[in-house]
C-alpha cells in the first residue's frame, strides 16, 4: 500500500494547481439564478408597489426571462450532478444549517411560481395565442386574481435565492477570500442589478428604465 503525506496546500489533488472542482455548468448556473432572483424581486416589488402599468417589461417580460433562467439553471445543476438519481434525497429532510437544504428547497418552491407568475401574463404576452381549454382559461383567471398574494410569495423566496448561493460559497473554509460573511450581500447584489440591466435592455419606457 502506497500513502503519501502532503505537506504544502499547493499540491492537493483537484485542489490545487487545478480549481475546477466547479466546472461551468455551476458557473451557468450562479450567473442565472441571481439573475432569475433579481428579476422575480423587482417584479414582484412593482406588482406590490401597483405600478405594472407603468413597468411592464419587468411584470410581464422579467418573469417569462427568470422562468427560462431557472429551468436553464436547474438543468445545468442536474448536469453537473455525479450521482443524478438520487438527487431526490435533498428534499427528505430540512436542514436549516446547510445553506444547501435552503437552496433545494427555496428552488423548488421559486421555479413553480415563477412559472405561474409567467403563466398569468400568458395572454398578454402571446395575444395571437388562443388557451383552446376551458379549464386553462379559469386557471389564468385564478392567478391574475391572486397575482398579488404571489407577488408577497416571491419577495422573500427571491431574496434567499439571491443570497443563499454566496452564503454556501463562503462556508468553503478552503478559500480563505471566499470565507467571507460579505459574500451572501454581495451576491445578492451582484444579481439584482443583473436584473436591472436586463429590465433596461428589454424596456421600450423611458420611465421605466429610469427607476
Amino acid at each position: 500500500m502506497e500513502e503519501e503525506l502532503f505537506t504544502s496546500g499547493r499540491n492537493i489533488p483537484n485542489i490545487d494547481p487545478s480549481l475546477e472542482i466547479w466546472h461551468w455548468p455551476i458557473s451557468l448556473y450562479l450567473f442565472l439564478g441571481g439573475l432569475a432572483a433579481g428579476l422575480l424581486f423587482f417584479a414582484a416589488l412593482f406588482t406590490i408597489l401597483k405600478k405594472e402599468s407603468e413597468t411592464p417589461a419587468t411584470v410581464k417580460y422579467a418573469g417569462l426571462i427568470a422562468s427560462l433562467a431557472l429551468i436553464v439553471g436547474l438543468i445545468a445543476l442536474f448536469y453537473d450532478l455525479t450521482h443524478k438519481i438520487y438527487f431526490w434525497r435533498l428534499y427528505t429532510t430540512i436542514r436549516l444549517e446547510s445553506p444547501m437544504s435552503w437552496g433545494a428547497w427555496v428552488l423548488l418552491l421559486t421555479t413553480p411560481l415563477a412559472i405561474l407568475w409567467t403563466f398569468s401574463y400568458f395572454s398578454e404576452l402571446f395575444p395571437k395565442v388562443n388557451l383552446t381549454f376551458g379549464f386553462l382559461k379559469k386557471f389564468q383567471k385564478f392567478l391574475v386574481t391572486n397575482r398579488l398574494n404571489m407577488a408577497y410569495a416571491l419577495i422573500p423566496l427571491s431574496i434567499v435565492l439571491g443570497i443563499y448561493t454566496g452564503i454556501l460559497l463562503s462556508a468553503f473554509n478552503a478559500r480563505p477570500l471566499w470565507n467571507n460573511a460579505i459574500l451572501g450581500p454581495l451576491f445578492l447584489t451582484s444579481g439584482l442589478s443583473t436584473a436591472a440591466a436586463t429590465i433596461i435592455l428589454c424596456s421600450k419606457s423611458h420611465f421605466e428604465r429610469s427607476l
